[in-house]
């Protein structure tokens, strides 16, 4: 499963986000792709929800994604 880890590298919440719609679309027309992995960390939760807040402007909803059960600081994304 294709992952982008945004909580060690990004501290500038811009960047993040610009990574983040990139690596989305970027793996959305891969047809193989069903779903990826985003880590956002744990930290006081505003990585967390950038990341939501990404992900429902791409066009998903709440159904789509969820914490990864294995890693609490990703959310899992069904393409």
């Amino acid at each position: 499963m294709p992952e982008i880890d945004l909580h060690p590298e990004f501290v500038d919440f811009e960047d993040a986000e610009h990574e983040l719609r990139y690596f989305i679309r970027r793996c959305r027309n891969q047809r193989n792709v069903k779903k990826i992995r985003i880590i956002h960390g744990f930290g006081n939760g505003s990585m967390e929800r950038l990341v939501k807040r990404v992900i429902e402007e791409e066009g998903y909803s709440a159904g789509d994604y969820h914490y990864d059960w294995d890693n609490w600081g990703a959310t899992i994304l069904h393409l």
